[in-house]
């Protein structure tokens, strides 16, 4: 701020005196001073964060009217600091084994100089680096057994300066790897054992190979492709026989993978030729419908069994395969309907049926059908809440009495079965509450029915506002305060107390004013105190009115003269 005006106090005295002109010639006539001399006060000089001046105190100065105006000027500097600078520049030397990091070496040098601050605007001034230069050392990295060692493995010695970004260095080593073939191989022996005891054998193999790479640090293998130009066992026709039937006629061509390495062996024996034919066996059912006019209708549902017969060409012996069982069920029937009649039963169900199974015969005669319905009574009572709002809510109470009435439909007539419950009860119901309302009733009582006496009952709640009653008071008071010549004061306190009733609407906050208990009071004429030799200001207070409406507090000083 030095240079530049930022504040200004201004002292003053003033003289002044009395200036006379005459009219006529002009003359001026002054009188004298109001003041011989001033003074202007010692004046400290303010404080500025982060400046400092020299000049602490402007001191007193006695003035005259003949002092001239002057002007004392204080000039702050701004403060400085003085700051230590560090730069630290380092080379990170990163050891790396087949991609991750295992090491670090790490190489630095520090530069230092001293900068100085203005604490007041913040500018910085900044000084020389100690040195302008400084030297990282060399630096060589390690040999690894079964690495191959990266070609920058020997940092030189580097010069840096203050200016120089930190320098990274990443040497990076591989493992060796040795590498070998691997190999498999799939083997299928197929072996012809002849009628007359003789033994052929054909053998098939394929083999698979593939490159192996062994990291020699780890001992990790990687595995290279199999060499898969040749993966398939091939077709082979089985040798015939006569009047014999090979177990396979082919051994089918196989593809096969590494994962499926290892061997097979296929047998193929003789048998002698077979001749085949189907054998047939039927099952029956006969369903009878004895009808109400005395007819009969059959209905006649059939299964029909197979299976394999294989007969041994050379030795007549018989082989007898599974009867076929794919459809073995004689299915459900639904029986013709009478009308006004039911038959024994509606339906014949679907049974399973095996060869073995004699012939079924089903009987169905017919009855006269009875209707059967349930009479139900019900005994309803409805609650209805008429709440404050207007809203009706609907509580509903009920029990059911049910029993079986049976029509036989030829002739109507009925055949009533007993009541499922002989009584039930209309529970009690506990009235909702509404804040500052009371209900008409708080609850609507438990009730006994029975199906003799079940109807329908409606029960109305209505709610009616709850009334807060209080008594407000109004106070007219006068003091009259005697200031005796002693110096003491004596209260003399008159009152008139009004009260009324008020009723407040709890629901709807509407009040409701009462008749005051009096319409007027009187505060008493006060006849004021005598002193011996000394006259009060006033000698009787009057009596005064007052109503609820003009009630409040007055104050009536009486001072002795």
């Amino acid at each position: 701020m030095k240079g530049v005006k930022v504040d200004v106090f201004t002292q003053k005295v003033e003289f002044k005196r009395t200036k006379t002109t005459n009219l006529a010639t002009g003359e001026v006539t002054y009188g004298a001073w109001n003041q011989a001399e001033g003074l202007w006060i010692a004046f400290d000089a303010p404080v500025y964060d982060n400046y400092e001046t020299d000049t602490i105190k402007v001191n007193n100065k006695t003035v005259t009217p003949d002092t001239a105006n002057e002007t004392a000027r204080i000039d702050y500097t701004a403060k400085r600091e003085n700051l230590t600078e560090e730069k630290v520049v380092k080379r990170v030397i990163n050891i790396y084994k087949d991609g991750q990091k295992v090491d670090q070496h790490v190489q630095s040098v520090t530069f230092k100089r001293t900068n100085i601050k203005n604490l007041a605007t913040g500018e910085i001034t900044y000084g020389e680096w100690d040195e302008p230069s400084k030297m990282l050392d060399d630096y060589r990295g390690p040999e690894f057994e079964n690495y191959d060692s990266p070609s920058n493995r020997y940092v030189p010695r580097t010069a840096v300066s203050a200016t120089t970004e930190d320098l990274e260095v990443n040497m990076y080593y591989t493992a060796k790897v040795a590498t070998s073939i691997e190999q498999k191989t799939v083997v299928r022996t197929i072996q012809l054992y002849f009628p007359d005891g003789t033994f052929k054998k054909v053998t098939q193999q394929v083999t698979f190979k593939r490159e192996v790479k062994t990291n020699l640090a780890t001992g990790e293998k990687e595995y290279g492709a199999w060499d898969m130009d040749k993966n398939t066992l091939p077709e082979y026709k089985v040798d015939q026989v006569e009047n014999y039937e090979p177990s396979q006629s082919v051994v089918e061509a196989v593809v096969v993978t590494p994962e499926t390495a290892g061997n097979w062996t296929v047998d193929i024996y003789y048998n002698a030729k077979i001749a085949t034919e189907v054998e047939q066996k039927i099952v029956l059912r006969r369903i009878l419908m004895h009808f109400p006019d005395g007819t009969v209708k059959e209905v006649t549902q059939q299964v029909t069994f197979k299976r394999e017969v294989k007969t041994n060409l050379a030795t007549g012996e018989k082989e007898y395969g599974a009867w076929d069982m794919d459809k073995n069920t004689l299915p459900e029937y639904k029986v013709d309907q009478v009308e006004n009649y039911e038959p024994s039963q509606s339906v014949v169900e679907a049974v399973v049926v095996t060869p073995e199974t004699e012939t079924l015969t089903v009987d169905i005669y017919y009855n006269a059908k009875t209707a059967t319905e349930v009479e139900e009574k019900v005994a309803l009572r409805q609650i209805l809440l008429h709440l404050p709002d207007g809203t009706v809510k609907e509580v509903t109470q009920q029990v059911t009495f049910k029993r079986e009435v049976k029509t036989n439909l030829a002739t109507g007539e009925k055949e009533y079965g007993a009541w499922d419950i002989e009584e039930g009860t209309l529970p009690e119901y506990q009235v909702d509450q509404v804040e500052n309302y009371e209900p008409s009733q708080s609850v609507a009582e438990a009730m006994v029915v029975t199906p003799e006496t079940a109807g329908n009952w409606t029960v109305d709640i209505y709610y009616n506002a709850k009334t807060a009653t209080e008594v407000e008071e109004k106070v007219a008071l006068r003091q009259i305060l005697l200031h005796l010549p002693d110096g003491t004061v004596k209260e003399v306190t008159q009152q008139v107390m009004f009260k009324r009733e008020i009723k407040t609407n709890l629901a709807t906050g509407e009040k409701e004013y009462g008749a005051w208990d009096i319409e007027e009071g009187t505060l008493p004429e006060y006849q004021v105190e005598q002193v011996e030799n000394y006259e009060p200001s006033q000698s009787v207070v009057e009596a005064m009115k007052v109503t609820p409406e003009t009630a409040g507090n007055w104050t009536v000083d009486i001072y002795y003269n």
